[in-house]
């Protein structure tokens, strides 16, 4: 910048000297001998350094554009970075709404990286620590990085996972803050992120055949024997009285039911997806290894805290709340992303959520139609209910 500032002072001294040149040869019509040689050698010196100034500014523009070339690469290398990192990492604006996050986010929370680009990461936070995520986004916007903070995050169709999370502020030109780095550490030394999931999940399902039903089947139960889904949906129900079904839980991918694990007298089980695949395990090699009822541990757990959240939705003493909490049991539990928002994998009847919430089919209808109306939700080709994004639901 000061070499283009130079060069241009000194061709405005040549320009003016140049002029006065001129004026003196006007004001002179028999300038002496003298003076052409003189304007000559004026020129030539003015001509000579113009020459050497374009030299110096073109090294320069050529130093300029190799470092720019350099600037541009610098943001791929620290892309590269940021996908190669291990753990989860996330980048907001000062309002938590999520700009960028690596792949193993997008596995972390079980969907797309470019999914979570525009939605707030306050969605996969637990509601009771939302109100502490807020209070870390305005100590952000004061402090340059926050230390461990343990909240439970919950990524879609899988159970909460409790984690420590440590976040950067990085400002611009004016020092003002213009994105927050979320790196995500799971709390449990054992719990190595996803992969450890996943390695459990492939080796209790090892070498084990499948057992294979259609929508609507009804899945035999053994007392001897507990199902781990594999893929598809399953329905769990009783019968509260010869007219009413009770919608017990629905049992997703890695998860664990069976006769023995629950002391209803009347319990079903039906497939629910199009195509449910099973693996079965007996109660006594179950008894024998220890690491399998370590892998099946997490399995339980996750029924037991879906059986709280229906017991929780039962409680509710409006309706319309209890649809509301339903769906959004059903969004977290069954849910995949769309454009809209998120969709529920399986399409559940009216009477399947009326005998969920303790009401009447018709009621259930109505209140759809409301929630619909509200823009709450919306239906896509197939009538699959989809949860559409609001960052205040």
């Amino acid at each position: 910048m000061n070499s283009t500032n130079n060069f241009t002072d000194k061709f405005e001294e040549w320009q003016q000297r140049l002029f006065q040149l001129y004026q003196e040869a006007i004001a002179n019509p028999k300038p002496p001998a003298s003076l052409l040689p003189n304007v000559i050698t004026e020129v030539g010196i003015a001509a000579e350094k113009l020459q050497l100034a374009v030299e110096q500014l073109n090294r320069e523009q050529d130093a300029l554009t190799a470092c720019q070339s350099e600037l541009e690469i610098e943001p791929e290398k620290y892309q590269a970075l940021f996908e190669f990192l291990p753990n989860p990492c996330i980048v907001t604006n000062p309002q938590g709404i999520i700009q960028q996050a690596n792949a193993v986010a997008g596995k972390f929370l079980n969907c797309s990286e470019n999914f979570l680009v525009g939605k707030s990461l306050g969605e996969f936070i637990a509601s009771a620590d939302r109100e502490i995520f807020d209070a870390k986004l305005a100590e952000l916007q004061r402090k340059e990085r926050i230390g461990d903070w343990m909240p439970r995050l919950h990524p879609y169709n899988r159970d909460w996972i409790e984690l420590n999370v440590r976040a950067i502020a990085l400002g611009d030109r004016q020092g003002q803050p213009s994105h927050f780095h979320w790196l995500f550490h799971p709390v449990s030394p054992d719990f190595l992120g996803l992969k450890l999931l996943e390695k459990q999940s492939s080796d209790i399902c090892q070498n084990r055949p499948k057992h294979c039903y259609l929508k609507g089947d009804l899945i035999p139960l053994n007392p001897e024997t507990i199902w781990i889904v594999d893929r598809g949906l399953v329905k769990l129900s009783t019968i509260s009285d010869p007219e009413s079904e009770v919608l017990m839980g629905l049992v997703g991918s890695s998860m664990a039911f069976g006769a023995s694990t629950t002391s209803l007298p009347i319990y079903e089980a039906i497939a629910l997806s199009e195509r449910v695949e099973l693996i079965s395990i007996s109660l006594p090699e179950l008894a024998a290894s220890p690491h399998l009822r370590q892998a099946l541990l997490p399995r339980i757990n996750q029924r037991l805290r879906q059986t709280e959240a229906f017991l929780a939705i039962s409680g509710k003493r409006k309706v319309n709340e209890r649809l509301y909490n339903l769906l959004k049991l059903l969004k977290r539990e069954i849910g995949e992303p769309v454009p809209e928002g998120t969709r529920l994998k399986v399409r559940l009847t009216h009477k399947e959520l009326a005998d969920a919430c303790c009401t009447t089919r018709v009621t259930i209808t109505r209140m759809l139609q409301k929630f619909k109306k509200s823009g709450r939700i919306c239906y896509d080709d197939n009538q699959h209910i989809i949860w559409v994004e609001k960052r205040n639901q």
